[in-house]
């Protein structure tokens, strides 16, 4: 039996074979085929899919080409109709696919010239929230489309709020699949526990670490709750004072001896930043901590001030902190950007916001 050349033409994602030239004048027809190609990579979803107008075996096709090494098979799925699955995605974020612009037939198929092409995996944003969900390092749960999937590996699969009761301002910014800062403060997070350089970037000592807790079970699980501190500069319900809030496991967390709350309780009165000195508008991690230190900086009027013994300190946004200051009154603009609070609050929330955790500061 003569062999068959087929060529296929390239566009984008999407491959159109052209029509066959055969290796033989005698041949008066051959097989064309039409290729489509993923936009991402998944265990257990196909890489490449192979639609001929002509039955077409899975067993005669050559295993497909990537770098790094990507374990792949072949699967029938109609007479005319092949795909290439992914069985296991190891750590790597980008992966060069080499797919077919000519094949060689005959008993088997060979892959006579082939188009390179580049795919992200789910190791990308997805895959680093699908880690971090099943660790609960996340407010949102991630449950995958294949029950008993390999917790450790990329899956498709959908991500659900923990904690329903969290502010829509918060839940708003959730996208699984693009960088926000909750992503980036459940990071933080992660390398602060595994005692890691705390700057939000998966790197390949992060992906590993993250996978091998996730193959751990629940030895792996976040040994901290999931925090939030929430921030209003206009007050909650009919007040108009500045006020914190601290939800622990998504839950609003009151202070047992609050020295200055409103409404139970549940919020504690703060200072924010005077008007020519503004607490930013926005969602920060937690990314320096100190039990107590000596603050510098510049006022308005471009003097200097040294202000010693300040305690319970979390910088969330650059210079901007969470801490205690000694004020006659609180729940209005008074300090030059941080969140100011008593000592017995800033005492009682300190503990609650290691490295990581988000600070939401919003009208």
């Amino acid at each position: 039996m003569s062999s068959t050349r087929i060529p296929l033409v390239f566009a984008g994602v999407l491959l159109v074979a052209g029509t066959v030239v055969p290796s033989m004048a005698a041949e008066a027809s051959s097989p064309q085929f039409k290729i489509t190609t993923a936009t991402s990579l998944a265990v257990n979803a196909p890489v490449v899919r192979i639609i001929s107008n002509s039955p077409i075996d899975a067993s005669q096709l050559p295993p497909l080409v990537t770098v790094p090494s990507l374990r792949t098979v072949w699967v029938q799925v109609a007479p005319d109709a092949v795909q290439a699955m992914v069985k296991v995605l190891p750590a790597a974020v980008t992966y060069s696919v080499r797919v077919p612009t000519q094949l060689s037939c005959s008993s088997k198929c060979s892959v006579a010239s082939s188009r390179s092409i580049t795919l992200s995996s789910l190791a990308g944003t997805t895959y680093v929230a699908q880690l971090l969900a099943e660790l609960n390092y996340l407010p949102v749960t991630f449950t995958p489309a294949t029950p008993g999937a390999n917790r450790a590996q990329p899956a498709i699969g959908t991500f659900t709020w923990r904690f329903p009761n969290l502010p829509q301002s918060l839940k708003s910014q959730w996208n699984a699949g693009s960088t926000n800062a909750i992503l980036r403060g459940a990071i933080m997070s992660f390398e602060d526990v595994h005692h890691m350089r705390t700057n939000g970037v998966v790197d390949a000592s992060v992906l590993l670490a993250l996978q091998n807790d996730a193959a751990a079970g629940v030895a792996g699980l976040s040994p901290r709750p999931w925090n939030f501190v929430d921030v209003s500069k206009s007050g909650y319900g009919n007040s108009h004072l500045e006020m914190l809030s601290l939800y622990i496991d998504g839950v609003i967390t009151a202070p047992p001896h609050c020295s200055s709350c409103w409404d139970d309780g549940n919020y504690i009165k703060v200072n924010t930043g005077i008007s020519v000195a503004p607490t930013a508008s926005g969602t920060f991690p937690v990314w320096y901590r100190y039990r107590v230190e000596t603050m510098r900086g510049t006022n308005p009027d471009g003097s200097h001030y040294v202000d010693s013994g300040i305690q319970w300190v979390s910088y969330f946004n650059g210079g901007d902190a969470l801490h205690q200051f000694f004020r006659r009154t609180y729940g209005s603009p008074q300090s030059l950007g941080c969140v100011e609070m008593t000592t017995l609050d800033a005492k009682f929330v300190w503990p609650h916001t290691p490295i990581g955790t988000l600070v939401n500061v919003h009208r």
